[in-house]
């Protein structure tokens, strides 16, 4: 947290540099911010030069209108205050982007972009009327008051910030190699196409298939309940926690209101969960499974779940990914029924 002295900040975490106190300035007092004259269709596949668009894309074009350091933002589109992008060469940009640019002597261009892109979204948030942001006024970039330390202690804490940014885009395409890698082989694990080994280096039985009628049962989740049961109570299984994870996270279960004697399925241990309604088939049926014990649990009523008849046919851990596999999502898929929403129920199983 950062301390006030005289109008002026003071943070408490200080690199060792002999600077003075940190003094505030209007964004718009220290450098140019306009937008773009480009259009989405003036992009080149080939081009020469960076098109910053509305998004966290780059685009290719063939023209530049400004070659220099500069800060880029949208200013409308789904990506209103979380696209940034900071650049120090020569690029065009859309019509509905803002440039900030030609910053003043003493102020680094990569600091204000550390914490332009830390503080923007909220800003935006506060200053909008609605719970979500349309579009950016000129304003709410040029009224935008940043601390700033001396220059030498800016351009120090711009060189540890972009440091730290280059380590997670190494780990971010880490990551996303890691999870094609995954998925490729999940598909050929679950079609069989690769089998492992016991440890003496003998092969493992036969896969027997079964319907998953044979081996368990599915259970509806919640019934009978209305706006006003919920936010209070016993915890359950909320629609984006199956949507979302393969394995339920159990730190985020919502709270519905349970009357003495009111008979609700619960979930329990070893349980699979899916989701059985969307506005396209591409979201319908996906899985997740509770692999931690819960005493008393209840389950949303836009989903439904499966129990296994014992957890050694279906292992919890292994189901959270037979039932997430691209090999298995293939087939529920195409049960999918609807026209403007698609529903899957119980998928015959």
């Amino acid at each position: 947290m950062d301390v006030m002295t005289e109008n002026k900040v003071v943070p408490k975490l200080r690199f060792k540099l002999k600077g003075e106190e940190w003094f505030n300035k209007k964004i718009g007092d220290i450098c140019i911010v306009k937008t773009g004259s480009k259009d989405t269709q003036d992009r080149k596949e080939s081009g020469k030069y960076p098109f910053f668009v509305r998004s966290n894309t780059v685009e290719k074009i063939d023209s530049f209108s400004f070659d220099g350091e500069a800060i880029l933002t949208s200013g409308d589109g789904v990506g209103v205050g979380k696209n940034f992008h900071y650049i120090n060469d020569k690029f065009d940009y859309h019509q509905r982007v803002y440039s900030l640019h030609t910053f003043k002597e003493g102020f680094s261009g990569k600091f204000i972009f550390q914490v332009f892109k830390q503080k923007f979204y909220r800003r935006v948030m506060r200053l909008s009327a609605k719970n979500s942001v349309d579009s950016v006024r000129m304003s709410m970039i040029t009224d935008m008051e940043i601390a700033f330390p001396s220059l030498p202690e800016q351009q120090k804490i711009a060189s540890f910030l972009s440091a730290v940014d280059k380590k997670l885009q190494q780990l971010t395409k880490k990551k996303s190699l890691l999870e094609e890698y995954k998925k490729g082989v999940m598909q050929k694990i679950f079609s069989q196409e690769l089998r492992f080994k016991d440890e003496f280096g003998n092969n493992y039985p036969d896969w027997e298939e079964k319907k998953l009628g044979e081996v368990g049962e599915t259970f509806n989740g919640l019934t009978g309940k209305t706006k006003v049961d919920f936010g209070r109570g016993k915890p359950f299984i909320q629609y984006m926690q199956i949507f979302n994870s393969a394995k339920i996270d159990t730190s985020k279960f919502g709270y519905v209101d349970i009357s003495e004697g009111e008979k609700q399925k619960t979930a329990k241990y070893g349980d699979v969960f899916f989701t059985t309604s969307s506005e396209t088939p591409l979201e319908i049926g996906y899985a997740s499974v509770l692999t931690e014990e819960i005493e008393e649990v209840y389950l949303n009523s836009f989903c439904f779940g499966y129990r296994p008849n014992t957890l050694t046919e279906l292992y919890p851990d292994f189901s959270s990914y037979l039932f997430r596999s691209e090999f298995l999502r293939k087939q529920i898929v195409k049960l999918a029924q609807g026209s403007t929403r698609y529903n899957s129920q119980k998928f015959n199983l």
